[in-house]
């Protein structure tokens, strides 16, 4: 089994932390790609830097949203999704700071042609939040975490509000009760060793998470560690990952204990 950017376990009333961990971790990895970019003269935006570029398309559109020629408005909410969707993805990086570079110059036709990236249909017509909900035992109102999503929101106020952490609890506020599972140390009980693979600019689910998980089921000594971005690595094309997947998955060999693989190369050239 590879566990490929895995969710943490914990206590049963986790959806405070779960959310708080989340959305610093998308502000992290958006800091991330600013600092790449800061370092690349080819960045569109090396100077101006990809955060001020983002604070300063938000603030226009927060005065104003863009309507295009078909009627789709760009608001601050649209930039906000198409930005964390596709720090999903590192090789999607490019695209932010070129959508960003041109809205900053009042282009916004990349940021038009994006919108159907962040998706139609609506989580709450997938599975997403039955198993949030089934995953923990939160069920307080929004209202008792409202002092620390206005905090959150203060630690990440570009790509989530003062809400965010709010809104996730509410999810579950009147979700029927669950038996939430409890994670153990399995290393005795199974054949075969779990690998863990954790990327360091995961915004989804952050290196800490897969840490842990690895931890509490007596697997830390066989977590990889991949130095780049983006949410999951196993799958991604990525030479140095790949080669331990076909190891382990072959011929069941483990990597040594505090393996990386680094990162690739960002360009932001084209």
């Amino acid at each position: 089994m590879i566990l490929d950017a895995a969710a943490k376990p914990d206590f049963r009333d986790s959806l405070v932390e779960f959310a708080s961990e989340q959305a610093i971790s998308f502000e992290m990895t958006f800091h991330r790609l600013d600092q790449l970019c800061r370092k690349d003269p080819a960045c569109r935006l090396h100077s101006t830097g990809v955060v001020a570029a983002m604070d300063a398309v938000l603030a226009k559109l927060q005065d104003a949203p863009v309507t295009s020629p078909e009627g789709v408005v760009l608001d601050v909410d649209r930039v906000r999704g198409i930005v964390t969707t596709l720090l999903s993805f590192e090789t999607s990086w490019p695209v932010i700071v070129n959508a960003l570079a041109d809205a900053q110059a009042g282009d916004y036709a990349r940021l038009f042609q994006l919108v159907p990236a962040i998706g139609t249909v609506p989580l709450s017509n997938t599975p997403f939040f039955a198993i949030k909900c089934n995953d923990a035992g939160t069920r307080r109102s929004a209202a008792d975490y409202l002092p620390t999503s206005v905090a959150t929101g203060g630690l990440t106020p570009r790509l989530h509000d003062r809400f965010f952490v709010a809104a996730i609890m509410s999810t579950c506020a009147v979700w029927p009760p669950a038996d939430p599972p409890i994670i153990r140390n399995v290393e005795r009980r199974i054949n075969a060793p779990i690998l863990f693979l954790g990327n360091d600019f995961d915004p989804n689910t952050p290196l800490s998470w897969t840490r842990s998980l690895a931890f509490a089921l007596g697997m830390e000594r066989n977590l990889v560690r991949y130095r780049g971005g983006g949410h999951t690595i196993a799958t991604r094309g990525d030479a140095c990952i790949g080669a331990i997947v076909f190891g382990y998955f072959f011929n069941l060999t483990l990597p040594a204990e505090g393996t990386t693989c680094p990162g690739r190369v960002i360009s932001f050239g084209s």
